[in-house]
């Protein structure tokens, strides 16, 4: 895929690094979709890292939402981690989350949202039809239900930030239309939040190639994306797919 990014990083790197006292978020209280593993739990070790005091995972498993809090408690003294079980698609129980922590911590600075669902890897002609609108209702619904249950605890000048996938701008890969279809729609759905509530700073942003359960079964079924990381720095992303 061209891309006006010259350096590609596998790692850390130092304008990133979470310890680097500008990306403080010391304060500040952050609320993280899919938080329990991988991507989601990585995240909230970040914000950890970056000094945050009150994090919220949510996800559909208890067990690992809990190994996630337990861990992020013991490595980071004052740390106070909220969970709950949620799925995308139960807005009483997405609703009940955001209400529940900042009720107790109080308005949410920091959104992420990291949930999505690969439907499984077939071509269009062979595809089910129900698998593959799954994915459009996890994605696009999901997302449309998180992005409403979050702006009524929003605090002022808020940053959401949403996990997407490069493949939704660039040529296709057969065998994903329903994913790449439904990740590209929902990245609209923030485009019109940033759009109707300009106070806030929403980003929809890929994170190159990781080792996820999502990646390992795209490998399973014989599909390997090329790997690619970005560069972010905050203001000028504002309303941005980066």
């Amino acid at each position: 895929m061209n891309s006006p990014t010259e350096t590609f990083h596998s790692r850390v790197y130092p304008a990133i690094d979470p310890s680097r006292p500008e990306l403080s978020t010391k304060g500040k209280t952050i609320f993280i979709t899919g938080g329990g593993a991988g991507v989601g739990a990585a995240l909230a070790r970040s914000f950890a890292i970056a000094v945050a005091t009150n994090i919220a995972i949510i996800g559909r498993r208890t067990a690992l939402l809990e190994a996630t809090k337990i861990a992020l408690q013991n490595e980071f003294q004052g740390l106070s981690v909220f969970t709950r079980v949620a799925d995308v698609l139960d807005r009483i129980a997405v609703d009940g989350a955001f209400s529940d922590f900042s009720a107790n911590i109080g308005p949410i600075d920091v959104l992420v949202h990291n949930v999505g669902y690969l439907s499984h890897v077939a071509n269009i002609k062979d595809t089910e039809i129900e698998e593959w609108w799954r994915g459009f209702e996890i994605n696009i619904k999901g997302s449309f239900i998180i992005a409403q249950g979050f702006l009524p605890h929003a605090a002022r000048n808020a940053k959401v930030i949403y996990l997407t996938t490069a493949v939704a701008i660039r040529e296709p890969f057969p065998g994903i239309s329903g994913y790449v279809s439904s990740k590209l729609g929902a990245t609209k759905v923030f485009e019109y939040l940033q759009a109707e509530n300009p106070d806030l700073r929403v980003i929809s942003m890929h994170l190159g190639v990781l080792q996820t359960e999502m990646q390992e079964k795209l490998i399973k079924d014989g599909i390997s994306m090329p790997q690619h990381e970005i560069d972010p720095e905050a203001e000028f992303m504002k309303g941005k797919f980066m």
